[in-house]
Parts: structure tokens; C-alpha cells; sequence
């Protein structure tokens, strides 16, 4: 099988991101080692991709080690 030309391989960056961070052993794993501005992102991002589930797992798992809780409430 032949490679694809360039101009086949375009895909979608957020489509891939959101594929990537829709893991909840990723979650599991590195929540709690990224900074709250970090997980507020992320959490943002994906619900904003209508993955609020994913994005409440990001969370829940963060908050289980977080300094500052009220730096997510919104």
C-alpha cells in the first residue's frame, strides 16, 4: 500500500486532542501531577467538545489531591 499524498492527512487537531484526553486511565494517571490552571484548561476544552463526562473524571481525579478546590468552581 502506498503512503498517502500530504494533502490527505489532514485531520482535525481538537478532534485528536479530544480523542487523546477522552481517556480516563489518562485521567487516572496525570491529573494530579498538572497544575490547577492546567486542569481548568483541560476540563474547559473538553466540555466546550461536549465531553463534560470525560471532563468531570479530569476533575474528580485533580480535586482528590488539589491545594486550592475553590480554583475550580465555576
Amino acid at each position: 500500500m502506498s503512503e498517502p499524498a500530504p494533502e490527505q492527512l489532514i485531520y482535525d487537531p481538537a478532534e485528536v486532542f479530544t480523542e487523546v484526553f477522552s481517556n480516563p486511565v489518562l485521567a487516572r494517571d496525570i491529573a494530579d501531577v498538572l497544575d490547577c490552571r492546567e486542569v481548568n484548561s483541560l476540563v474547559g476544552f473538553l466540555e466546550d467538545q461536549g465531553r463534560s463526562d470525560i471532563a468531570s473524571v479530569w476533575l474528580a481525579r485533580h480535586l482528590s489531591d488539589c491545594d486550592d478546590p475553590p480554583r475550580h468552581l465555576h
